[in-house]
């Protein structure tokens, strides 16, 4: 136990966990080979008694050495434990568009998720075992919190499972006064994310589009919890990145020869920069797309101004020579504010077009 620190051994002791000496299933990480691998009994959840596992895998050595931690559930067969719910769960392993998700036995998601990969949130082993349990398994940090997040994801998805019965129940305008229908999880029309056909408007919480209506052709899905949400530290970053690297600019508003404080000319340069890195930040990783254009736009609109409004002027003998509009100094501003507006045009374009398909 002292190996996962103190922190965890809180955790475990607070919940009533119960370590075990054998694991209740023969080689749970399949193909996936680990170091070592401990099993616990969870008691504290309400229907609900599953095995967790924490394993780990090490790869290179010294420097180079990089471990790889995993978060594994079993739960013993139960009557919830439905061919409807798990389809919800091998829907989650197919949106990692990764090697794991060839595992889904589900049509591929066309997605993309960055230098970061796919969320940890998206589990990368989902299936049947052979005494009709489930097996479901993360690549996460093992903290006290990353466990229960997953243990209460189970558990709701458990309990959407049972209380959704079908949107006539729901009370959707759209659903006939027929018996109930079968659950829907389908993917967005502009991101492919899966959306509950059970709300009305319909939002995606990957691109934060909302829609009234889907085309009548749609694969039916099973009911799926929303897990991937907007990432509040990535927009904080980016906010701060895009304010660090303005507030120079912004500086030489105040000064009386227009230079640029810290940064002098190079300073315009770092903020077409760091503003095109804190709005991808924003808008891939923080999937806020309307901040990300617009800081992009504002920074362009503040480096063109710049030269206008705040010139550099060059002082030789006690005589101060404005240097014109389109003067190589001034380049050091014109130059990243047009290509701040030309970034800040792509990102609304993509996000206007994409919220009228």
């Amino acid at each position: 136990m002292g190996l996962f620190g103190e922190s965890l051994k809180s955790y475990f002791g607070r919940v009533g966990a119960l370590f075990r000496q054998n694991s209740p299933l023969p080689n749970p990480f399949g193909e996936q080979k680990v170091d070592w691998m401990y099993c616990y009994d969870i008691r504290h959840l309400p229907g609900l008694q599953p095995v967790l596992f924490l394993a780990a895998y090490s790869t290179g050595s010294g420097n180079n050495r990089t471990t790889t931690q995993y978060i594994g559930m079993y739960l013993p067969a139960a009557p919830g434990l439905t061919e409807d719910w798990l389809l919800g769960w091998r829907e989650y392993l197919a949106l990692r568009s990764d090697f794991w998700s060839t595992q889904s036995g589900l049509p591929a998601f066309n997605r993309s998720w960055g230098l970061l990969g796919p969320p940890a949130t998206l589990p990368f082993q989902v299936r049947r075992t052979q005494d009709g349990g489930v097996w479901l398994a993360w690549i996460d940090n093992q903290s006290a919190k990353n466990i229960e997040a997953r243990l209460q994801a189970v558990a709701e998805s458990l309990k959407l499972e049972q209380s959704v019965a079908s949107p006539v129940q729901a009370g959707l305008p759209w659903a006939p006064a027929v018996s109930p229908l079968p659950r829907h999880l389908i993917p967005c029309p502009v991101c492919s994310n899966l959306i509950s056909r059970f709300e009305h408007p319909a939002l995606c919480s990957y691109c934060h589009h909302s829609f009234d209506s889907f085309p009548q052709d749609v694969p039916q899905r099973g009911p799926r919890l929303t897990l991937i949400r907007p990432h509040p530290i990535p927009i904080a970053f980016g906010t701060l990145v895009w304010l660090g690297t303005n507030l120079p600019v912004l500086a030489s508003f105040l000064t009386r020869n227009g230079e640029v404080p810290w940064a002098e000319l190079p300073g315009g340069i770092l903020a077409g920069l760091g503003s095109l890195a804190g709005a991808f930040l924003m808008k891939r990783w923080g999937r806020v797309p309307v901040p990300a254009f617009l800081v992009l736009l504002l920074t362009g609109l503040v480096l063109l101004v710049k030269p206008i409004v705040a010139p550099v002027y060059f002082v030789y003998e006690g005589t101060r020579t404005v240097f014109s509009y389109s003067s190589e100094t001034h380049f050091y501003f014109v130059i990243p504010g047009i290509g701040a507006l030309i970034f800040g045009g792509l990102f609304f374009a993509h996000w206007f077009f994409s919220r009228n398909r």
